[in-house]
């Protein structure tokens, strides 16, 4: 009969220096490779309507309370294709402020990678490059009538797509 050795177990998850090597394959993508991933955030299903985090995407640690997005990697071209890395990206942290300042600043840096931004453009295109479409999908203009940046003022904007003007003044109505 088989005995099972607590202590043994309980070395093996605490010393790997004895654990097999991974599989050949698997080699680290090299320092300084840049590659191309897809993010997918794993829903964490935490809501903050005064912070605007909606629909769930944040999770809050039942150990800290830091809130933050659970974020996936997944390298989609390239010899390292289907590698797959994860890392929280920090919202929020009842020890201060830090948390949430190098979450921004990361966030802030994938934007400037997937809209082709440099970190010290200030421009305009710029800075609305910077901003998240709060509904969770790009903005499309299928009126063909909308300049790439526009200000934000629903009423014109509408008036806009449907080639109308909308006076300045907000008593006026609209004319063809």
């Amino acid at each position: 009969m088989n005995t099972y050795d607590h202590a043994t177990a309980a070395a093996s998850w605490s010393d790997f220096n004895d654990a097999e090597a991974q599989q050949s394959g698997f080699d680290l993508i090299p320092r300084g490779i840049s590659v191309p991933v897809r993010m997918t955030i794993k829903p964490g299903g935490h809501d903050d309507h005064t912070q605007g985090w909606t629909g769930g995407y944040a999770t809050q640690s039942f150990d800290t309370g830091a809130v933050y997005l659970a974020c996936e990697f997944v390298v989609t071209d390239g010899p390292f294709a289907k590698r797959q890395m994860w890392s929280n990206v920090g919202l929020l942290s009842p020890k201060g402020p830090t948390w949430g300042q190098m979450g921004r600043s990361f966030i802030r840096a994938v934007l400037n990678s997937a809209r082709n931004v440099q970190p010290q453009d200030n421009s305009p295109q710029a800075a609305a490059a910077r901003r998240i479409n709060s509904f969770g999908y790009p903005s499309k203009d299928r009126s063909g009538r909308l300049d790439p940046i526009e200000e934000p003022h629903l009423g014109r904007l509408i008036a806009k797509c449907l080639g109308q003007t909308l006076s300045a003044n907000p008593n006026t109505e609209h004319t063809n």
